[in-house]
């Protein structure tokens, strides 16, 4: 059956476009040996890029086709997660190939989600729709399955060498090296009463661990990958509640009388919101884009309608202005961000300068990803939009059920007609 990548078909033209307009460059205005030289490893790169994008495209394709599958993904380290209609049922069923289209693992190993991948060598499965377990591509159990390892739940993917995994048994929660040496969580050193509840993936060396106090109090702390707890430099790190990952050199800080910082790692400094009550603050999320939404405490306006929140920037200032509040707003993704001004207007986005990005307004909005956005005009059914506004599916009447989910590899799995189905990026339907 024929597999649609219209994400890497994109990047293999728009790869094609771009080699061809150096190469203009190149002969309409000459380049100087140095010049010539600075710019060989870019074009070297971009060659690979082709090369690999072409490949994938093609191959994918050709694999599709030849097994009669429904969905095959991007390829890692020669093997990738593949789909086959289940005569038994019309739920889907995952599981990894190889690059003969050959699958991997025994009939009752299943891949768990699928943008799940197999690195260095290793993959997760679901044994009987129970059992959670680390695999090799002989199938091989590596860890996982036996009497004090059975694994509660989808594990965190190996960053940084690492991967948190949380078990049945008395055990509780650890981190598995990339050679499956357990390693338990230290206790933190301002709350050694604390009982680990929870460890966050590893990201650029530190991971998030989550103790509780009691069944209502709980504190979080990071841990470097040598199982120590890391402080922040800069700060009163006994004072922390609550922290996120960083992104980039940034992160949320809630501290314990209720207040909310920006910690930037590169100054080792920590900024809290002024121009509003520290009280009045409910959340701030994770930056993107360089803008994090600050969400409000209802309780701080008379009019529990008016506002639910703004949009800062890395020094805790208010972005756009003082009067730059809305009813309801979402994270920035591919420089846009859906907002409503008041609970009378409808959904519309902004971009990074606070300006609408186009004169467009919708029932529902969701966050862009890759250049496309769910939207809906109403009756609980969805459309895609690209970054112009303008619907990116062939057919412009073309909708969706209530339930949607974003794309991976070009490819969506969505409900029309409350049936499970299989779409591309411009709305056309591979597989139901």
């Amino acid at each position: 059956m024929k597999i649609f990548c219209e994400s890497l078909n994109k990047k293999y033209l728009d790869l094609v476009k771009n080699l061809n307009e150096f190469k203009i460059f190149v002969s309409q205005r000459g380049v100087g040996k140095s010049r010539a030289l600075e710019l060989k490893p870019q074009l070297i790169t971009q060659l690979e890029s082709l090369k690999y994008f072409k490949y994938q495209y093609e191959f994918r394709k050709t694999i599709a086709r030849d097994c009669d599958y429904s969905y095959v993904g991007v390829f890692h380290a020669g093997v990738a997660v593949a789909h086959k209609k289940d005569d038994m049922d019309r739920w889907f069923r995952f599981f990894y190939i190889n690059e003969r289209g050959q699958r991997l693992l025994h009939p009752e190993l299943n891949v768990m989600e699928r943008d799940d991948k197999f690195q260095n060598g290793v993959g997760v499965v679901i044994k009987d729709g129970e059992d959670v377990l680390f695999v090799n591509k002989e199938g091989d159990v590596l860890f996982g399955g036996t009497h004090n390892q059975w694994l509660r739940e989808h594990p965190g993917e190996f960053n940084n060498g690492f991967a948190s995994v949380k078990t049945v048994n008395a055990k509780g929660i650890f981190y598995l090296k990339q050679d499956f040496e357990t390693r338990l969580i230290p206790k933190s050193k301002y709350y050694k009463d604390g009982v680990v509840s929870h460890l966050r993936d590893f990201h650029d060396g530190l991971a998030i661990v989550e103790i509780a106090l009691s069944h209502t109090t709980g504190r979080e702390f990071f841990i470097d990958t040598n199982g120590k707890q890391y402080e922040l430099p800069g700060i009163n790190n006994e004072e922390i509640s609550t922290v996120n990952e960083f992104h980039g050199e940034l992160a949320i800080i809630a501290t314990l009388d209720g207040g909310y910082m920006v910690y930037d790692k590169s100054r080792a400094e920590a900024h809290a919101p002024s121009f509003i009550e520290s009280g009045a603050i409910d959340d701030i999320e994770d930056f993107s884009d360089g803008l994090a939404v600050l969400r409000i405490n209802n309780d701080y306006f008379d009019d529990k309608f008016l506002t639910s929140g703004t949009y800062i920037r890395p020094d805790a200032t208010q972005a756009f202005g003082p009067d730059s509040y809305f009813y309801r707003l979402k994270s920035f993704s591919n420089g846009l961000a859906a907002v409503e001004k008041d609970r009378d207007s409808n959904w519309y986005y902004i971009n990074t300068e606070g300006k609408k990005a186009f004169n467009k307004e919708f029932m529902d909005a969701n966050p862009f990803m890759d250049g496309l956005a769910w939207v809906s005009d109403g009756d609980n059914s969805f459309y895609c939009i690209d970054t112009t506004g303008n619907s990116a599916f062939d057919d412009k009447n073309f909708r969706v059920d209530g339930f949607i989910d974003n794309f991976i590899d070009g490819v969506a799995q969505v409900y029309i007609d409350n049936v499970p189905t299989f779409i591309d990026r411009r709305g056309r339907i591979i597989f139901k």
